[in-house]
């Protein structure tokens, strides 16, 4: 079947008005927010995490081999955190 890509955008930003600006406030040692994310999936809120609030820690828990193959070319394995 074909990515409904309205449904994606859609996602989108639901996942983006959820993501709590809380991360920066709650950082005591200044360094970024420290995040543990389980499931990948289409890496949005991965991207958010990484591009809006530079975290200290970023530990992403994919189960699914495809999709962590997905990770390792767009080289999640090398971002920062």
């Amino acid at each position: 079947p074909r990515p409904n890509h309205h449904l994606m955008k859609l996602h989108a930003q639901i996942i983006t008005s959820q993501v709590p600006s809380s991360l920066n406030q709650t950082n005591n040692n200044n360094n970024g927010p420290r995040v543990l994310n389980v499931g990948f999936g289409l890496g949005i809120i991965d991207s958010i995490l990484q591009t809006e609030h530079s975290p200290a820690l970023h530990v992403i828990i994919e189960a699914h081999p495809d999709v962590y193959q997905k990770m390792i070319s767009d080289n999640w394995d090398a971002k920062p955190g």
